[in-house]
């Protein structure tokens, strides 16, 4: 079986298990918020995902999950990243700049559609 052959298989498979876990929980794609919430990075981060916190526990939290903090600090620095192509940052471990740039970069990674070139990358790579 060619490689682009399996790797329609498995889009098929995990098109099917998505339909059937959003069936199964109740989800749409055709929800509102799901179009919204991907629309603004500072959004995404603080109303639709959680972060883990290791220390929850000595911290006397009710949970290892919680929401991304909502700090004004945290919006401007994904507006940065917008405008900048590069961008060098004194951080600080107090201000979850490298949880940020990790959640800035997942959402932009997961809104590029697919390319599915693995087999010229392949090529490319036994190439050199």
């Amino acid at each position: 079986m060619a490689h682009s052959d399996r790797i329609k298989g498995m889009e098929k498979r995990l098109e099917k298990l998505g339909a059937a876990f959003a069936k199964r929980k109740g989800l749409s794609n055709d929800a509102p918020w799901v179009r919204e919430a991907p629309s603004d990075t500072d959004r995404w981060c603080t109303e639709h995902t959680k972060t883990y916190n290791e220390h929850w526990q000595k911290e006397g939290r009710p949970s290892p999950y919680e929401p991304f903090p909502p700090e004004k600090y945290v919006g401007h620095l994904f507006e940065l990243f917008d405008l900048e192509r590069i961008v060098f940052i004194e951080k600080s471990r107090d201000l979850m700049v490298s949880w940020a740039c990790v959640a800035y970069f997942t959402l932009h990674a997961m809104r590029v559609p697919p390319r599915h070139q693995g087999g010229s990358l392949c090529g490319w790579l036994k190439c050199r």
